[in-house]
């Protein structure tokens, strides 16, 4: 499907993305042909698919833009005349509630002190999910929300049987802790590539936004963040493409 020749898409100046405004006025041309041409090939990749339903997977550091990316492909897409549902879902979503954090431990450790972590996940709800959904199921899925800073369930329900999936997380293709099954159920997988320098600067303004000080925010990124950047970007080459953050193209 041509987009620019079946209909006139326009991009928001705005996304709301857990429960925060972000701002994404500041695309220019090139990075807005980019998101197009994307959403091309994200609908092609449907189109050839032989299910109804597909997930496709968008990895990536912290700071790299998945969350903003899904939601903004969601928002063309609904602008287009699709034979197909498009709906999105952040692991996030799936992130152990702060209660559970704070009475399980890692070497002494609340697992407070380290959420974002691929073990601060219900993975197995995760794959559940992911499972129900390729079956077919009508299933109702969470939101994470930076206002409380927990998960909120059955936000999102999917009753439609032609249905593409977006997911975003960290951890899509992270082998151990069982991310190894949220692997297996996604049809097809992004990565998103970012420089270490942008994705800080772009995490701690996320931590600010959501509460933290600055301190705060440059500290806890330094002690988790770091690390899972790291760890995530080990990942890479696991993914079936690996595309630029939008600071990069």
């Amino acid at each position: 499907m041509n987009i620019q020749n079946s209909f006139e898409v326009v991009f928001p100046t705005s996304l709301q993305i857990t429960e925060q405004v972000v701002d994404v006025s500041f695309l220019n041309e090139k990075q807005r042909q980019f998101y197009i041409n994307l959403l091309e090939e994200i609908i092609a990749l449907y189109e050839n698919n032989n299910n109804q339903r597909m997930i496709i997977g968008f990895a990536g550091v912290s700071g790299s833009g998945k969350s903003v990316v899904v939601e903004l492909l969601s928002n063309l897409a609904s602008q287009v005349n699709l034979p197909f549902a498009v709906t999105t879902v952040g692991i996030d979503a799936y992130s152990f509630t702060n209660d559970y954090l704070l009475t399980h431990e890692d070497d002494g450790v609340a697992l407070k002190e380290y959420k974002g972590r691929y073990d601060t996940y219900d993975v197995e709800k995760l794959v559940r999910d992911l499972s129900a959904f390729s079956s077919g199921e009508n299933i109702s899925l969470p939101l994470y929300s930076r206002r409380i800073h927990d998960p909120v369930e059955n936000v999102t329900v999917i009753s439609t049987q032609q249905n593409l999936l977006l997911v975003e997380g960290l951890w899509l293709l992270y082998e151990e802790n069982g991310w190894d099954e949220v692997r297996e159920r996604l049809d097809y997988c992004y990565f998103i590539d970012s420089k270490k320098e942008d994705a800080r600067d772009l995490t701690i303004k996320r931590h600010i936004q959501g509460g933290r000080s600055k301190e705060d925010a440059t500290v806890y990124y330094d002690s988790v963040d770091a690390t899972n950047y790291e760890l995530v970007s080990e990942t890479k080459e696991k993914a079936d493409a690996i595309i630029p953050s939008f600071l990069s193209i």
